[in-house]
């Protein structure tokens, strides 16, 4: 599988990360992450994390939140290799 989500935004840093974009997450899982409705980073959408694919694990901000949910950065997402 190639690495998901580890890329992220160069100039929006969320708790010092990256903040994730819709172009970090196209090779993650499908059905991962869903774009935040009206919430843009860089000109692009932002995401959110949406249910885990099997094997994979995400966590977002604890404390900066957008759409409802905490923040997705570069490196929230671990999925197994395949």
């Amino acid at each position: 599988m190639p690495a998901c989500a580890v890329t992220g935004a160069s100039s929006v840093t969320i708790n010092g990360r990256p903040a994730l974009r819709l172009s970090d997450v196209a090779a993650c899982p499908p059905g991962l992450f869903e774009p935040v409705p009206g919430v843009f980073v860089e000109g692009e959408p932002a995401v959110r994390f949406v249910a885990p694919a099997e094997g994979c694990v995400a966590a977002g901000s604890s404390d900066v939140t957008v759409g409802g949910a905490g923040a997705m950065r570069a490196g929230d997402v671990v999925c197994p290799p395949q």
